[in-house]
């Protein structure tokens, strides 16, 4: 796939930003890797990703226990998109393993104050949100 092809001088960028796209990749390493060679020092690299409790609801008989592919349920769209599942740990030691600092971690839930959503959208997380920074 295109990112893991794509080549830029190493220290190009202040920022990279991958929203939910980085769990199309079977392999997160190269992923890592790359964004720490292309960005500066003390660049920020933001990510997106389904959280676990919102993959529970969409993949059938969902397996939290190794990496695999899964298919997840779109039903605003009504069709099935595949995914590669990566166990938080697996963040974690990539985190660790390219020098990076965990800046924020945070889990999205819908304010209150936006009126109109179903009750789980203000309680259950739908996604992680990883700010990392090289050092």
């Amino acid at each position: 796939s295109t990112h893991e092809m794509a080549s830029y001088e190493p220290n190009s960028f202040d920022i990279c930003n991958a929203s939910f796209s980085i769990n199309y990749s079977r392999d997160l390493d190269i992923i890592f890797s790359n964004v720490h060679s292309w960005l500066k020092l003390d660049g920020i690299f933001t990510f997106s990703i389904p959280h676990p409790i919102w993959l529970q609801t969409r993949s059938e008989n969902m397996d939290f226990a190794k990496p695999h592919k899964i298919w997840i349920k779109m039903r605003s769209y009504d069709l099935e998109i595949f995914n590669y599942y990566h166990p938080l740990d697996s963040f974690i030691q990539l985190i660790n393993k390219y020098n990076f600092k965990l800046l924020h971690l945070m889990e999205t839930t819908i304010s209150k104050k936006y009126k109109g959503w179903s009750e789980d959208k203000y309680r259950l997380p739908n996604a992680y949100v990883f700010k990392l920074q090289k050092i």
